[in-house]
């Protein structure tokens, strides 16, 4: 897992996660251990640590989309090799990110499954997982209003009709562009 000190700057922090691609980091400060994720850092729009002209339409990617009927093992293969960690369900606002296919995964009725059936662990279909309904959002929604709502929302991702916006997008995006200030 990529690391650095408590001492670097909020700078240095999303330097780590644009050259990793990943946006979690071991934070070490002396004898001490942390975390680091990406999702810490939209506090700072607030604060106004972090500036951006742009709107949530200057960042929105397309989502990308599975039937209700693929599987998980499809799915976290979709998810590998797109890069991503979300999945729409198509047809809907909903999604299955990472963090619902682990939680499906280690059910108790699942692992139970899988204890009896090993083959089944990852065959069950991702609509099983649980999708969770996107926020439906404007385009026009500046990024930093976007940042407080993205907070609110059970896996953090908007949705508008440019397509949807996750924390990468909120922070990386404006960052790699050079339109994101710190302070």
């Amino acid at each position: 897992m990529p690391s650095l000190e408590s001492n670097q700057s909020i700078r240095d922090l999303l330097l780590l996660f644009q050259g990793e691609r990943f946006g979690f980091a071991a934070v070490t400060r002396k004898d001490m251990f942390s975390m680091a994720e990406l999702y810490d850092v939209l506090g700072l729009f607030k604060e106004g640590r972090l500036k951006t002209e742009l709107r949530v339409a200057d960042v929105a990617t397309m989502p990308i989309s599975v039937t209700r009927d693929a599987t998980i093992r499809d799915s976290i293969s979709l998810m590998l090799e797109r890069r991503v960690r979300r999945l729409f369900i198509q047809g809907t606002g909903s999604f299955v990110s990472d963090r619902e296919i682990i939680s499906y995964l280690f059910s108790p009725r699942k692992l139970q499954e899988t204890k009896d059936n090993q083959a089944t662990m990852l065959s069950g279909k991702v609509i099983e997982a649980r999708p969770v309904e996107a926020l439906r959002i404007e385009a026009d929604l500046p990024l930093a209003e976007a940042a407080q709502l993205v907070t609110q929302t059970q896996g953090g991702t908007l949705t508008c009709r440019n397509g949807i916006a996750s924390t990468w997008d909120i922070i990386m995006k404006p960052f790699a562009s050079g339109d994101l200030s710190l302070g």
